[in-house]
Parts: C-alpha cells; structure tokens; sequence
C-alpha cells in the first residue's frame, strides 16, 4: 500500500490552462490550486472555467477537481466574476468573456475542422475560422455545428458538393456535364426548371440535377 502510494505521489499529472501545459504532482486540486498553477493571482479575482463533455462548467475557489477523471482536461481563467452563457449544439456553454473564438468553440464542443460553425441567433451566419462571437450579457447566443458539404443527386447519382450558391458554369464543371449540355432542377414545387445561365442557384441537401440538350 504504501509503495502504491509512493508512486502516485511522484507520478505527473498534465492538463491545460489558457493552452498553457501545466503538471503537478497531486491529482485533485481546487479551483484556487489551479489558478496559482496558472499564474492567475489572486486567485479571487479570476473566474475558472473547465472545458469538458462538449460543454463548460465553473469551477468554485474552493471546488475539488479529480484530474484522474479525464482526459486532456483544459481550464480557462477569466479575470473578474461576470459570466456569460451561450448553447453550441443545444449544451450550455459558460464563458467568463464576452467574446468566444471560433478556435475555442472548436475546441470546446469537439467540432472537427469538415464541419461549419453556425451562428442560429444571426441567421444561420456563417462563423469564419478566425472569427468570433460576441456574447450578451442579456441574451443567449446559439451555435450549431454542420457539415461543410451537402449531398444533391445528378442524373440519378449522389455528389458530395461544398455548400454555397453556384452559376451554372460553376456547377456544370463541378458534377461534370457533358460538352454541348446544360443542367435543370427540381425545383420545391417539384418542376422541372432549367437552370439559367448568369442565375445564381443555392444548393441544397437532396437537390436533384438532370443533364439537358
């Protein structure tokens, strides 16, 4: 027993705060431990958020956290006490800043780099890599994460397309339409319709697309 204990004693026990790599021998600390550890003193005047199950939690001065329990654990120190909270893939979110980075909604919610990241309370914007969201004390912002591709059907076969509004030159050459052909759709009403040159179409999820003369 004592040798067992020894050896988690010594044992280096890793996580990150503000993507700084910190390691300390003891596996459960407070919140106030792990300020010191990363440099955020006095620990009363910062805020502790830890990332983790695709959400956020606050973490109390005096709360206890097993870093045993997980796995690539992450914090972020905020100074002050004020919190703002948003969902990202209908989880709450809680933040100790009033702007949140695309890079950290990544992070925060596992999204991996093939899907898009939506912001549902500015319609459907699209959140840029580098970009950020500006968070409200009043309100609560929505994100959702999508896949960067739609699947439209042409001439009886699925295509994997980027999403976007496309010219019919972009998407002759994007599905492959044979020299000397054009393209219709099917339109919501479900018509045949053609697509017109110098018209910009937005593709959608299950579009379907015929060769014509």
């Amino acid at each position: 027993m004592e040798k067992q204990m020894t050896h988690e004693s010594e044992a280096k026990w890793q996580f990150k705060i503000d993507d700084r790599e910190v390691q300390t021998t003891d596996p459960i600390l407070s919140g106030r431990e792990i300020c010191v550890l990363g440099e955020h003193e006095p620990p009363s005047g910062f805020s502790l958020v830890m990332i983790v199950g695709k959400g956020t939690q606050v973490i109390g001065l005096d709360e206890k956290v097993d870093l045993r329990e997980f796995s690539g654990i992450e914090f972020r120190g905020f100074e002050g006490d004020r919190l703002y909270r948003m969902t990202l893939d209908e989880r709450e979110v809680v933040w100790g800043a009033d702007t949140v980075s695309a890079k950290d909604l990544r992070l925060i919610g596992q999204v991996p780099d093939d899907m898009e990241l939506i912001l549902d309370s500015d319609r459907d914007r699209l959140i840029e890599n580098d970009g950020i969201v500006r968070l409200k004390r009043e309100g609560v912002e929505r994100v959702y994460s999508r896949k960067s591709t739609i699947t439209i059907c042409y001439d009886g076969d699925e295509r994997e397309v980027p999403r976007g509004k496309y010219s019919l030159a972009e998407l002759i050459a994007l599905v492959g339409v044979p020299t000397g052909y054009t393209l219709s759709y099917v339109n919501k009403a479900g018509a045949l319709t053609p697509f017109k040159d110098g018209q910009k179409l937005k593709v959608v999820e299950g579009m379907k697309f015929f060769p014509c003369p």
